[in-house]
């Protein structure tokens, strides 16, 4: 079997457990953090950069990377994830792209209003 017939096979293994209403609500916390990776990709580096080495080397070193660390960060976005979405639409950077993007591309809205009566 080759590597793009397993993805295949997972993403619809997923698309029909997501289906089901207890899977939605075992899942929904992943589904938040997906919809905020810009965010938590970035917040990840910035999180590194600061984390103290456990190997006396500077700040963002290898060392200083734990399981304990990530464990700790994967639970703490999660539930973050949870609460933002629950109340607001787009993680933070996602909804700052969004408005930039909005801001410059023409789109629909905007050709419609310039366009002769």
């Amino acid at each position: 079997m080759t590597e793009g017939m397993t993805m295949l096979g997972l993403i619809s293994a997923l698309l029909i457990l997501m289906d089901k209403h207890v899977w939605q609500r075992l899942l929904r916390p992943f589904a938040a953090f997906g919809s905020m990776a810009l965010t938590w990709y970035f917040a990840h580096f910035m999180i590194l950069d600061v984390l103290p080495t456990g190997g006396g080397g500077g700040p963002g070193t290898p060392a200083g990377r734990s399981v304990l660390a990530f464990v700790a960060f994967t639970l703490a976005a999660l539930a973050a994830s949870l609460i933002w979405r629950r109340y607001l639409r787009r993680g933070p950077l996602e909804w700052l792209t969004h408005q930039i993007i909005v801001r410059c591309v023409p789109g629909p809205r905007t050709a419609h209003r310039h366009a002769a009566p």
